[in-house]
């Protein structure tokens, strides 16, 4: 796996280097405040996640546009949690007062790019992400996958839509080959789990 990433990477290295000397990467922002006020279906776990099996080494759940933490709660009290999305966060309505929990506030992209630095230890790790990848250009969900590899990471939970539903904000891009795919109870049917858990 490891290496077909970088050999995709390194394929797409010198437009890459380009778009990030020219390209002004505004982050994400959702489409409703919803996500941030934990309103309707937007304070309700996906409940899937609440059977979802790790491998034991994992300490730490990172969710990369994590809302008012709607899906950090299965998690909560069992692991170290980090959110990042794009708003303040004053600005979230958080769904309770988590433990062990840190929040950031910075894109995707910015993430990514901090990853491939070097300076972090994904490896006991796992990077979720429920409708954010899809908000992303296939090269950029490339390269934040790259750079999650990159930093140690090996273990992986896209919710996210399939590039044959197209979805009109967008779909995951990266080669369904890397991952286990699989149909789950979600607030919309047409979202599926893409997964690399390494036991």
């Amino acid at each position: 796996m490891k290496e077909r990433v970088k050999n995709y990477l390194r394929k797409y290295q010198r437009i890459f280097s380009i778009i990030s000397k020219i390209k002004n990467y505004r982050p994400f922002m959702d489409h409703s405040p919803r996500a941030y006020d934990a309103v309707g279906h937007y304070a309700v776990p996906e409940p899937s996640l609440s059977t979802l099996k790790l491998p034991g080494y994992i300490d730490t759940i990172l969710d990369v546009g994590c809302g008012a933490g709607r899906n950090l709660i299965p998690f909560d009290g069992k692991y170290r949690l980090w959110g990042t999305d794009v708003a303040p966060f004053r600005r979230m309505k958080w769904l309770r007062n988590f433990q062990n929990f840190s929040y950031e506030r910075i894109s995707l992209q910015k993430l990514g790019r901090r990853f491939w630095k070097g300076n972090t230890d994904l490896s006991r790790t796992l990077v979720f992400t429920h409708g954010t990848l899809m908000c992303v250009s296939e090269r950029e969900q490339y390269r934040f996958f790259g750079a999650c590899i990159a930093a140690g990471c090996r273990n992986f939970v896209f919710h996210e839509y399939p590039r044959e539903f197209g979805h009109s904000v967008g779909t995951l891009k990266i080669s369904p080959a890397f991952f286990k795919i699989e149909n789950i109870e979600a607030d919309d049917p047409h979202i599926k789990r893409y997964s690399i858990l390494t036991y």
